[in-house]
């Protein structure tokens, strides 16, 4: 069966979920979490207990161990859209019960927990392969994840297989319910089109926002992902993003001096909000600048030019529809989120 038949049945999921509430997404999706949880942590502690040749070691973390710095710098650039969703806490505080608590505590806990799952992970993946054959591991033909659990599992790889699958269908439910009440945020504020902050009156979602959000979705999906087929359509759209999310926590930390520093001077602190904001800024751009020079192969080699593109794009819309004359009242609330303050 083709492979963009088992992706429309994702998005048929994902419209469920979206258009019935955060509610059932919420619900669906700790469950998702936990299960694929379990399943890499249990393999991450067996090659541990069972490593491969080398035995128990740290190389790993050891940066001496690094041999091509272009490469290092876009695997680091594919880790930040790995991370990339913590942010979407704020997107659903209209439908949390204490968005004002729950909102600081999900953005803060899913990184430090997310972080110490991909390390743990990474970790007991190379030490259970064996770290004095991990150029084996690198040009594996199978998924290492698979071959390991074959070897320690005993043909384990279909409980990878299917944590696996579980994890990128709930990663994809997250984005759509995420992008849907953005879309939703500024159209309320006038940023986009009225029509995007309709809500269904049955559940209370932002239906039309919903509808277009999967439209879009699934026209990328095909339109692109036939042509270069799904592992390209999957590099390049991640590290599209990725080029594209590196400006906006840029743009993140300017913003982050400017409001503390004129809205809430009393709250105004120089390490959380001058050296921080400028030591992640400095790290970025270099992570952006080392990742593309020299270009990397095709068809990755497009990622910055499409994030480029679209994010004019979205600077052109800006200007066009809402800067002119008359037009520039959703600004003083641009950002807003009801209960966060």
């Amino acid at each position: 069966m083709p492979w963009w038949v088992y992706a429309l049945a994702i998005f048929a999921v994902c419209f469920f979920c979206a258009y019935r509430g955060i509610v059932i997404s919420v619900r669906l999706l700790v469950i998702m979490t936990i299960f694929e949880i379990l399943v890499g942590l249990a393999l991450a502690l067996t090659g541990v207990f069972n490593p491969g040749p080398g035995g128990v070691n740290v190389e790993g973390f050891n940066p001496a161990n690094i041999q091509d710095s272009s490469g290092f710098f876009l695997a680091i650039v594919l880790s930040i859209f790995a991370f990339t969703g913590f942010e979407s806490a704020a997107a659903v505080a209209d439908e949390s019960r204490d968005p004002q608590r729950l909102v600081p505590r999900a953005i803060f806990g899913s990184l430090v927990l997310v972080g110490a799952f991909y390390v743990l992970c990474a970790w007991g993946l190379q030490v259970g392969w064996g770290t004095d054959d991990l150029d084996a591991l690198a040009s594996s033909a199978t998924a290492p994840a698979f071959v390991l659990a074959d070897r320690l599992w005993a043909g384990g790889s279909l409980v990878v297989l299917v944590a696996l699958v579980n994890s990128g269908l709930g990663v994809c439910i997250a984005c759509t319910t995420s992008a849907t009440r953005t879309l939703y945020g500024m159209a309320r504020t006038g940023a986009l089109p009225g029509a995007l902050a309709r809500i269904d009156p049955t559940h209370g979602t932002p239906v039309v926002a919903v509808v277009v959000q999967l439209g879009v979705a699934v026209t990328i999906c095909l339109a692109v992902g036939i042509p270069l087929g799904p592992y390209d359509l999957f590099n390049v759209l991640g590290t599209t993003g990725t080029f594209a999310y590196i400006p906006i926590f840029i743009l993140m930390n300017v913003a982050a001096f400017l409001f503390f520093r004129t809205k809430h001077p009393e709250e105004f602190n120089v390490l959380q909000f001058v050296v921080c904001p400028i030591i992640s800024t400095a790290a970025l751009l270099t992570i952006g600048y080392r990742s593309l020079v020299p270009l990397p192969e095709m068809p990755i080699a497009l990622a910055p030019l499409i994030a480029v593109t679209y994010i004019l794009a979205g600077v052109a819309i800006l200007f066009g529809r809402n800067l002119r004359p008359g037009k520039r009242g959703w600004m003083a609330s641009a950002g807003e989120i009801p209960g966060l303050r």
